[in-house]
């Protein structure tokens, strides 16, 4: 993660317990994607977060929007979600779809079971 700032950092530190607290159990893992693990961010670079999960339906995904919407973070960084169940995120992968090729393949996974 040589491209994250430290304010950049501490924001992610931040989501990441957040996004903890609200899928609890249901959690498989987060994944930082986009220019920002590759590192050829720019300054105006928003962080790219993936997030893995059992039942995808009984995740609160108001609550983790929210939280980054209403700028709960703390801090004026954009951070963009995306949040899938990880038996699909599986068989897209197996289904070859560039998007989720280039998250296994560039990513850094930031947290998992």
């Amino acid at each position: 993660m040589a491209s994250l700032t430290k304010t950049e950092q501490t924001a992610l530190d931040k989501t990441i317990q957040h996004i903890r607290d609200v899928c609890g159990d249901k959690l498989i893992s987060v994944i930082l994607y986009g220019s920002k693990a590759r590192g050829d961010s720019l300054p105006e670079s928003d962080i790219d977060i993936m997030i893995l999960v059992r039942n995808r339906n009984k995740v609160d995904r108001d609550k983790l929007y929210d939280f980054l919407l209403l700028d709960d973070v703390g801090y004026d960084i954009n951070i963009s979600l995306n949040i899938y169940e990880g038996e699909y995120f599986n068989q897209l992968s197996t289904m070859h779809v560039p998007f989720v090729e280039n998250v296994l393949k560039e990513g850094e996974t930031l947290w998992t079971v």
